[in-house]
Order: structure tokens, then C-alpha cells, then sequence
């Protein structure tokens, strides 16, 4: 016997309570005849047409109510393949199960609504929606996942020119949220929402995830809760964070756990870092004998997710300062710049950097350097600021050093296993200057942990500027 509305995995059957079933067709659960009307009993267990319960270990009942988003309208950025399930679905259904559910989905759009159909083992499903569609570019970094990497950071903003000179909130109503997949639940991984901080008067957003990004989703400000579809964010084969395209055989990511990762060597390596007023000078090596000048990699870029669709989330100006670059990797020295923006909302939690500072996200020429000066949002000499904004600009620019050295590191075919972290300082700093300048340092280290490392320690003994300099004019 045939069983229509039925999804299997790992022995368990999933099976769709539609909210109006076809007489005609019927359902069949646990061999039984027709159900016109399952049931499900005051533990939530299915059950048989002779009136018996289901044990969960074995049939799990799924309320077509239960699968749809909320309300009728879903709310994506446009031309990206949006699903309008609940986020609830991921506490039902296991992973596997989802990126199957994903691929069995079709979706019509056009006028201003979309039509979502679902075939579930032969029992269609079908719902319509109003469709907003926002024309903003998407970038995230790092661009690609590695395995206990601790931060992942996505940036939206006007996609293109026509929307960036219209200089209307974007995010007024709606914002963006992103999402992961963590630890284990009933039925798998369960969902973990990041955080979000909108910034340039709700004209762009950022978001940050502990745990690689699997989807992307907009929610209403007024109601937190009511969430509006499922944007996936594709993983490709080498860890790669890339938008689903029409033609793609895979729809979502959400059951992926390995990737490919560097290979780690099992060594020390230590990294000793110059921080100086007009340029910061990184050095790495595993012994005193093995000190070359660090380099940084186009690993490093941020990537634009939504370059295949023409939207590019730096289209305005003040985003493509504010955030990863994409289209150069750093110089080495590195110059001690960084830019400060005005902005309501805090930093993320635990963080002293986005939304509020960063490094330049693109190169800057003489006019701009002026410009940028005049106006107070470029900062360069806070490494010897004591009070105001001095403290808060190098622990921001120190963690942003930090997260790019971090995975330019992980990121190598060979990645060392533990880091060893050298700074100098100035013999002019005064007491008070110093035990800053140390709290900064702790800073840097505690954000080199959360890249994977296996042990990250700072070393206790005091190297001037002036010795360092000394040593490195004799090479």
C-alpha cells in the first residue's frame, strides 16, 4: 500500500496533516485505510485509523498550518529564491529532511505575489503570498566557512544607483536576520538567530552569526516574531557562501556539517605585531630564525553574494567604506586608519567594532583622505589618545586586525594549531597609556580565540618599538 502525504528519515515517518483533505485522495498513515480527519492525541502523537497512538520514534504528525509563514506576505531581497516556510518548520523536521523539502518546493512570482506549491510524497500543498521584494546587495565575510571559524558577518545596503539616490529607509519596517543551525534538538539541529544592527538611517543592516549562515530572513520591527520566508544561503563545495541560482540542483545547505578545511600543522606559530601611528607592521615565523613580513591573501575579501542578480551592497558610498574589502586584500604594513560612523545602535555584543568603526573597505586617494578628515569620520591618531574616543578606537581597530590575520591563517593550506601573540610598545607611553594599551592587546587575543585556533596566547615579555625597529634594521 502506497502512502501519500508521507516523508521519511532515519525511520521516521513525517507525515502532512493537510488543513483541508481531499476526500478524493485521502491520506494513508501507519497502513491504515483513508483519513479524512487525522488525529493527533493529547501527547501530539498520530493516530491510526483504529484509534491507537503513533510513537513519535516512529511517525511524527505535521500540521500544514504549522509550515507556512505566518501572515500573508513574504518579504525578500529581490530575485532571491525565497521559501514561505516557518521557522518553526526547523523544530519539526531534521535538516535533511528541510533541504529535501526545499527541493520539492516550486515557486511562481510575478504582480506582486507569489504562489508556493509542495509535493510531500505525493500530497500537493499549495499557498499565495504578496511578495516585497527589496533591491539591496548582499555581502558577507569571510566568504568562505571553516570549520570552529566563531564569527560570520553579512552586510546589506542599495544595490544599485537608482536606489542609493533615492535615500529612503530601506529597513523602516522590515529587517534582516541571520540564521544558523546549532546542537541537537528533537528532530536534529535546532535554528539560532543572530544579531542585527541597522545603520545610515535604516538604509543598510548588519548581521552577525556564531555558527556558519544558513539563511537569511526579514522580520517585522513592530513584531519580532512574525517572520516573512526563508532566503538559504548556499555552501559550496570548497566552503564557499554563495546566492542559490535558478539552475542549481541543490536549494539549501541546512544538513551540511563537514567542510573542506585547511590542513593543520601541528606547530606554533608566532605573530608579533608593530602597532604604530601611521602604520602597523605585522611579522610571522616559528622560530626567531623564521621571521618573514605577514602577507595577506584575497582570502580575505568579503564576497558580494548578490553579483550574479547585479545588486551590490557597496553601491553607496558609506557602505563600501564600512565593512570587509572586496576588492583588494590589505596592504602589509597595514595603515593605522579607521574610520568612526554616527550611529544610534550599539556594537555587537562583546564586540567594539561593527557597526561603529572600521577599517576603510576600499581604497582611499588623497582627496578622499581629506574629505574624510574634515569631516571627523576618518580617525589616525588614536593610538596615543588617552581619553574621548582613543580607548574605543584601538581596541575597534585591534579586533578587526584580528579577525583578518585569523583567517588569513586558517585560510592557508597548512594552518598552525596554536598562536603565539608578540606586541611592542612604546617606552614613551605613560603607565596609565600602557595598562590601556595592554587591555587592548587582551582584546586582540581574546578575538583570535573564537577563529579556531586550537590555544592562543599572548607572550609576557615586553618588546620596546625601539628594539624591535633596532632588529629589524640589522636584517
Amino acid at each position: 500500500m502506497t502512502e501519500t502525504g508521507v516523508l521519511e528519515h532515519a525511520g521516521v515517518r513525517y507525515c502532512l496533516i493537510p488543513d483541508e483533505p481531499n476526500d478524493a485522495d485521502g491520506v494513508y498513515y501507519d497502513g491504515g485505510p483513508r483519513l479524512r480527519k487525522p488525529e493527533i492525541d493529547g501527547q501530539g502523537r498520530l493516530r491510526n485509523a483504529r484509534g491507537q497512538s503513533i510513537e513519535l520514534s516512529q511517525a511524527r504528525p505535521i500540521r500544514e498550518s504549522d509550515l507556512w509563514s505566518d501572515g500573508d506576505l513574504i518579504v525578500a531581497v529581490k530575485d532571491w529564491p525565497v521559501y514561505a516556510f516557518s521557522i518553526k518548520t526547523f523544530e519539526m523536521l531534521p535538516p535533511e529532511l528541510m533541504d529535501k523539502l526545499f527541493a520539492l518546493t516550486r515557486a511562481k512570482s510575478g504582480h506582486g505575489s507569489a504562489q508556493f506549491g509542495v509535493n510531500w510524497g505525493g500530497l500537493k500543498i499549495e499557498k499565495t503570498y504578496k511578495l516585497g521584494e527589496l533591491p539591496v546587495g548582499v555581502g558577507a565575510w569571510p566568504a568562505r566557512v571553516l570549520p570552529a571559524w566563531g564569527q560570520y558577518f553579512v552586510m546589506l545596503g542599495p544595490g544599485n544607483i537608482d536606489v542609493a539616490n533615492e535615500k529612503h529607509p530601506l529597513f523602516d519596517q522590515w529587517e534582516p536576520v541571520l540564521y544558523g543551525l546549532s546542537g541537537e534538538s528533537s528532530t536534529g539541529r535546532a535554528p539560532r538567530e543572530g544579531e542585527t544592527r541597522l545603520v545610515s538611517r535604516q538604509r543598510g543592516a548588519f548581521c552577525r552569526s556564531s555558527l556558519p549562515p544558513r539563511w537569511l530572513s526579514f522580520r517585522a520591527r513592530s513584531q519580532k516574531a512574525v517572520h516573512c520566508g526563508i532566503m538559504p544561503i548556499l555552501e559550496g563545495p570548497n566552503g564557499q557562501l554563495q546566492m542559490p541560482k535558478p539552475g542549481d540542483t541543490r536549494k539549501s545547505s541546512f544538513a551540511l556539517r563537514t567542510h573542506q578545511a585547511s590542513e593543520k600543522s601541528l606547530r606554533t606559530a608566532c605573530v608579533a605585531i608593530d602597532f604604530g601611528t601611521s602604520n602597523t607592521a605585522i611579522a610571522i615565523g616559528s622560530t626567531p630564525q623564521d621571521i618573514r613580513k605577514f602577507v595577506f591573501t584575497d582570502a580575505t575579501r568579503a564576497v558580494n553574494l548578490t553579483e550574479t542578480v547585479g545588486l551590490k551592497p557597496t553601491t553607496e558610498a558609506g557602505m563600501g567604506l564600512r565593512f570587509f574589502p572586496f576588492d583588494f586584500a590589505l596592504p602589509s604594513p597595514v595603515p593605522t586608519v579607521l574610520f568612526e560612523f554616527d550611529e544610534a545602535e550599539p556594537c555587537f555584543t562583546g564586540s567594539g567594532l561593527f557597526p561603529r568603526y572600521a577599517f576603510p573597505g576600499k581604497m582611499l586617494g588623497a582627496v578622499d583622505i581629506d574629505s574624510y578628515g574634515r569631516s571627523q569620520y576618518i580617525k589616525q591618531d588614536f593610538k596615543w589618545k588617552e581619553h574621548g574616543s582613543g580607548p574605543a578606537c584601538r581596541r575597534a581597530y585591534l579586533e578587526h586586525l584580528a579577525l583578518l590575520i585569523g583567517y588569513e591563517l586558517r585560510s592557508q593550506s597548512q594552518s598552525p594549531t596554536d598562536i603565539t601573540v608578540v606586541f611592542t610598545g612604546p617606552l614613551a607611553f605613560s603607565e596609565v597609556q600602557t595598562e590601556s594599551l595592554n587591555h587592548t592587546f587582551d582584546h586582540f587575543t581574546d578575538i583570535l580565540k573564537t577563529c579556531g585556533f586550537d590555544s592562543v596566547s599572548k607572550s609576557t615579555q615586553a618588546i620596546s618599538e625601539s628594539y624591535a625597529n633596532s632588529l629589524v634594521s640589522q636584517r
